[in-house]
């Protein structure tokens, strides 16, 4: 199982970028109305050709298929022959098979797994990827053609159960996307100069491949209007009637092309006898049959038998899928998996006929007229059959007295008992004596779609009930284990062939039956056919276009209800389980796929709460170099652009830029030497003129700007000012399709790297990094924008409907708030935001226009102080006998549910200090960590919060001290400087360097066990002091500190401790050792404020912000997880902003407590508290050696 989300998976832009160049460029074919009628031929023209070659493809499937396995079956028969004459020894026929098979196994899974893996499988969810939006990477490359059509070939060969249909429709897709653009990088060809280049662009290429994929189901099937049908109902996401009419016109092109050469291929048929053979495969020739009333429910039942099945076969294929995504990982391993499948399955299709088969005489006339002689039998069955008896040169005549046909009555009927059985060829001898066959060979030796024939057309006795039950049952699960092997399969031709089984096994059971109640038997060709409908239904849950695929296969219509009520029941009961096979590969591979309707959960939500903050943005003129380092340390592939109001200095949104255009902007060099005016450049006048491609040009204007000689940077500052006005051309921006140039940063200094485009990598020097890019010509002015307030569900559907890649979001002031991707629509994204807003007050979700105002709190805090403000908000906006007022005047990003708030309705003088344990870094203390954090604990906190440091119980003596047992001896000023240091270190005691464990690398390096230990010792110490210390409602912590205060916010933690915080202070945090890891999952109701220096070179900002995303996933509320960054290394910050967030993130937890209790009487109050009041900071630090804990009051 390839991960796609693994790769460098892009979307495709099948959106009308309009820039003005592009206008500029395009601007010819809608202005000259001979230029649009050559462009609509040239269309026309190559959708034709899709049909031609797709078919032709086809052919050569077909008949080197046919070929290998008309040898495979004559080696067979010749090895019996010589077992059963003791020429040879007994199994020599088994390990030919099996090493027939393996060989052509092997040519199929070497050049899927070395050659091209996208190869592997159908193809059929590739092309429904690309179709939906997404680029699959080699998915339509020559290279994988080549693979898919030899690894077809030696794959449905070598007796593995799978099918050529599917990788038809890849086959057609990959034909048709190059024959569109006209060009090949494995062949290394390109047809510019032709009118075929105007197609170079990711619209026109994904209605090809539509077409080609529609081309392929007609020549699998013959079926061109279900190849139509099938890939507006399973593949194509966007459809338009133009395209309807194109892909009816290849598929009926590749079906006609196809029936002419099979015709020539029929020893029966001459060259050009049509109407025969319109496929590579078919289900035989089925003549008109009724069915009655009473059999419709069983239509039904075996629709609802279909769905379990295919519902049974796609979870037991999910979970092998998710064992092959585990175990094999390397090419190699897929390699030797594939080979062992091979081997397994010519095994069991060679023992279970040994062992179980019947042998059963050679089928004919007579055995197919015995079942038309039951009685009520209708008499246009009757005469059908004696039609088609005619037609084979048999006597066939009917009675005027009788309701059938007579056997016995030499004047009524008289037939040769050994005319041949229509299929009678194909039935495998194997073993049994000669005019007989066995019926588990001629199912399992003989091909899959020859064994449905068999399945279709035998008479109602020519397989063993038993060994039907067999075939059914391991088919089944040969096909699922088959399925996701790295060879090219298909699954078409598997789902027939176990649905076939399926419907003979109904027709036995009900012809049970009716035989018990002298009633009229059923018709087996029917029930296999609803079988076969029912069982691939189940698996893939398509309806009207299998359903018009198997009407155009039988060429018989009176099937087409019993088919379409089967065909339902079955998708519906299959999707009460699973999704089809299709999609749950597509979701395996973790592809952000849009389906056609939103995420119910995406209701809820709006784009605000789903969309990316912050993007990457650029002016519409900037220099080279600041577009350069975007490029090189994004991957993103669109940037908005942006203009600034020189008035006020507000930045709008001017329009987006694509990754793509950028990089050809700076490989070609489009510079200006000054800071050129936005907007007033404009395109060649050469660029509205098409040459001999078509398409417009600036070949003056592109030799001026490719420079590539030593004096590149004075060339480029002389003809600046003559081409400033004029910008590239539409035909240089899209030359490069689909692969652009790639920027490379150098080292600066370096002579070695070539500064010019060289096989499309460019980089740039420290001259060009200064020149300035006029980006208005080049851009979208016009693009999709969403409002930040709008809907979930009307941002999903403009996306899925206008094909955008990107979706800008904007404010009501124009102003960009972040951008949509397809990767934010998904469903585990959507699943993500409703996690964190499901228990949010819906005024949460969509605000009130009662929100404070921008920069409310900064201009009442120049009056008042942060505790005045608070509470004056508090006595103006609750009501004490009203628990429904909302807190209006409060920002909500912190606060917890309002509804407890608002219950107590009490002030913060009147509530209880909230109490929070303080847990220092390593080689520290709480006396340390007491006085780093002073600067937080000032007076506005007096009343709020009581600090509680605690010492670690682990003893750490840094390196530098525990090699210096001796001051050093001063030898000159420079140790003189030294030892003095040293010296000042060392006054303060050993064992005050304290740690909550011990490093598990570094110099002092410690095992697994030990950190265990360490474990052991901490939590019982913990245990104890949160015993003793009382009643405490949060945690704060510094760098080794703030890694166990997150370990105390998790589910383990809780229940180790018995113990959960309400809040947490993470100041440099990082994720512990292995026995302190956030695996458990944070508790969902702790409010965390996370601290961390973006120049820390100890705990690198990244590793912080790790620690701030796993609380943020795991809270209800996202504003409950609250982030500063400041800019400074590994310290307890002492900025102004970082102090506010502190203050205030406190007193909003301070105003969420609950009603306080009695305070207890200075006699009841626990011993440490009581010390803590009654001694002063100082005094309490004095005595900090003889406790385990310090109160602080702040």
């Amino acid at each position: 199982m390839m991960n796609w989300r693994g790769t460098d998976l892009e979307s495709l832009d099948y959106d009308i970028f309009e820039s003005v160049v592009n206008k500029s460029g395009m601007g010819y074919k809608y202005r000259d109305g001979l230029e649009r009628s050559r462009l609509v031929y040239a269309r026309w023209f190559l959708t034709l050709l899709v049909g031609l070659v797709t078919a032709l493809v086809a052919v050569f499937l077909l008949y080197c298929t046919s070929m290998l396995q008309a040898a495979k079956h004559l080696v067979l028969t010749h090895a019996i022959e010589h077992e059963l004459s003791k020429h040879v020894l007994l199994g020599t026929a088994f390990w030919l098979i099996v090493g027939f098979n393996l060989v052509l196994v092997l040519v199929a899974a070497t050049i899927t797994c070395f050659g091209e893996p996208v190869a592997a499988g159908s193809g059929i969810s590739e092309v429904k990827t690309t179709l939906n939006g997404m680029k699959i990477p080699r998915m339509l490359r020559m290279r994988t053609f080549f693979c898919k059509v030899i690894g077809t070939i030696c794959s449905v060969a070598g007796g593995l159960p799978v099918g050529k249909e599917g990788p038809m429709i890849h086959s057609g897709a990959i034909v048709a996307a190059g024959l569109s653009q006209g060009k090949s990088s494995t062949f290394s060809y390109d047809t510019s100069f032709t009118y075929f280049a105007g197609f170079r662009n990711d619209r026109e290429k994904r209605d090809f491949v539509s077409c080609g994929a529609a081309a392929g189901v007609a020549a699998a099937f013959g079926a061109p209007i279900g190849g139509v049908l099938f890939v507006l109902e399973e593949g194509a996401s966007f459809w338009n009637q133009q395209l309807t009419w194109r892909t009816l016109f290849c598929a009926m092109a590749g079906t006609f092309t196809l029936a002419f050469f099979l015709s020539g291929m029929n020893d029966n048929l001459s060259w050009g006898t049509l109407g025969s053979h319109t496929g590579t495969f078919t289900f035989g020739s089925f003549s008109s049959s009724t069915y009655q009333l009473w059999e419709v429910p069983l239509f039904i039942l075996m629709g609802v038998g279909g769905g379990l099945q295919g519902a049974l076969f796609n979870s037991l294929n999910t979970k092998l899928s998710l064992l092959r995504s585990r175990w094999v990982r390397t090419r190699r391993v897929a390699w030797m998996e594939a080979l062992m499948i091979s081997v397994l399955v010519s095994s069991l299709t060679f023992a279970f006929p040994f062992l179980l088969g019947k042998c059963h005489p050679l089928p004919s006339v007579k055995d197919d007229l015995t079942h038309l002689m039951q009685p009520g039998v209708p008499r246009n069955r009757v005469f059908n059959f004696a039609m088609e008896t005619l037609r084979r040169n048999a006597t066939a005549c009917i009675c005027e007295s009788c309701t059938g046909f007579s056997l016995d009555g030499a004047d009524c009927f008289h037939a040769d008992d050994t005319a041949e059985y229509p299929y009678k060829k194909e039935l495998v001898q194997f073993y049994c004596p000669s005019g007989q066959y066995n019926d588990l060979a001629s199912l399992m030796l003989s091909g899959g779609e020859v064994a449905i024939k068999h399945l279709f057309h035998a008479p109602p006795n020519s397989f063993d009930v038993h060994n039907l039950v067999v075939f059914w049952v391991v088919m089944l699960l040969l096909a699922c284990v088959t399925y996701g092997l790295k060879v090219p399969s298909g699954l078409f031709v598997p789902g027939l062939l176990i649905g076939a089984a399926y419907g003979r096994l109904w027709t036995r059971v009900i012809n049970y039956f009716t035989d018990l109640g002298h009633a009229k038997t059923v018709d087996p060709r029917t029930y296999g056919l609803i079988g076969s409908a029912a069982m691939l239904g189940g698996i893939t849950r398509m309806t009207i276009s299998l359903t018009v695929i198997i009407l155009e296969c039988t060429g018989n219509i009176e099937y087409g209800l019993p088919l379409i009520l089967t065909l339902f029941f079955a998708r519906w009961v299959g999707n009460y389980f699973n999704e089809g096979i299709y999609d749950i590969h597509i979701h395996l591979r973790r592809v952000p796929f849009l389906d056609w309707n939103p995420s119910l959960r995406g209701s809820f939500l709006r784009v605000k709460h789903i969309m990316t903050p912050n993007p990457k943005t650029l002016r519409t003129v900037e220099r080279a170099g600041v577009i350069f380092d975007l490029l090189v340390s994004t991957k993103h592939n669109a940037f908005p652009v942006i203009v600034e109001d020189p008035t006020f200095g507000n930045k709008f949104f001017a329009g987006v830029i694509l990754r793509k255009q950028l990089n050809v902007l700076l490989s070609h060099r489009d510079f200006c030497a000054s800071k050129p005016k936005p907007f007033s450049r404009h395109p060649h006048p050469a660029a509205s003129v098409p040459d001999s491609s078509g398409h417009a040009t600036n070949k003056q204007f592109r030799d001026k700007t490719r420079i590539d000689d030593s004096d590149a940077d004075q060339q480029l500052l002389n003809v600046a000012s003559d081409t400033a006005n004029y910008c590239l051309s539409y035909r240089d921006m899209e030359a490069h399709y689909p692969r652009y140039p790639i920027p490379v940063a150098y080292a600066a200094g370096d002579t070695s790297v070539d500064l010019s485009e060289t096989g499309g990598v460019y980089t740039l020097s420290e001259e060009d990094r200064a020149l300035w890019v006029d980006l208005t010509p080049y851009i979208n002015q016009t693009p999709y924008t969403i409002q930040e307030e709008a809907p979930f569900a009307r941002a999903y559907r403009l996306f899925r409907s206008a094909g955008l890649r990107h979706l800008v979001v904007v404010n009501r002031h124009n102003n960009v708030r972040g951008i949509i991707t397809r990767r934010e629509l998904e469903e585990e994204h959507c699943t993500r935001c409703f996690k964190l807003a499901k228990n949010v007050d819906p005024e949460d979700i969509y605000p009130l226009s009662s929100a404070p105002p921008v920069g409310f709190f900064r201009q009442l805090r120049r009056t008042v102080s942060r505790t005045d403000q608070v509470k004056r908000a508090l006595s103006h906006n609750l009501n004490p006998g009203s628990p429904e007022t909302p807190n209006a005047f409060l920002p909500r990003s912190m606060v917890r549910p309002m509804s407890t708030l608002a219950t107590t309705a009490v002030g913060p003088a009147q509530r209880r200090k909230l109490r929070v344990l303080c847990l220092h870094g390593m080689y520290q203390n709480g006396t340390v960590f007491a006085n780093k954090t002073q600067h937080l604990r000032r007076s506005p906190l007096d009343d709020v919060v009581e600090f509680v440091y605690l010492d670690g119980p682990v003893t750490l003596v840094p390196k530098i001290l525990s090699q210096q047992q001796r001051p050093a001896r001063r030898q000159d000023a420079n140790n003189n400087r030294c030892a003095t240091r040293h010296r000042v270190r060392c006054d303060k005691k050993l064992d005050e360097f304290r740690a909550w464990w011990r490093p598990a690398s570094g110099s002092q390096l410690v095992s697994e066990t030990q950190l265990d230990d360490d474990r052991e010792v901490l939590v019982a110490f913990l245990q104890q002091q949160l015993t003793e210390l009382g009643q405490l409602d949060g945690v704060m912590g510094f760098s080794q500190g703030a890694s166990l205060a997150s370990w105390m916010c998790t589910d383990q933690g809780r229940e180790e401790l018995q113990w959960s915080p309400r809040l947490a202070i993470l100041i440099g945090s990082y994720l512990g050792p292995p026995q302190y890891c956030l695996n458990s999952g944070v508790v969902d109701d702790v409010a965390s404020l996370h601290i961390f220096g973006s120049n820390d070179h100890v705990i690198s900002a990244a590793k912080s912000q790790t620690v701030a995303d796993i609380f943020r996933a795991s809270q209800h509320h996202e504003h409950q997880v609250l982030t500063s960054i400041h800019h400074q290394g590994h310290v307890v910050p002492k900025s102004d902003q970082v102090q506010a967030l502190f203050h205030e993130f406190l007193h909003r937890q301070h105003l969420a407590l609950p009603a306080p209790a009695p305070s207890p009487s200075p006699s009841t109050a626990p011993p440490s508290r009581r010390s803590s009041a009654s001694v002063s900071p100082a005094a309490t630090f004095a005595t900090r050696s003889r406790r385990a804990a310090l109160s602080v009051s702040a």
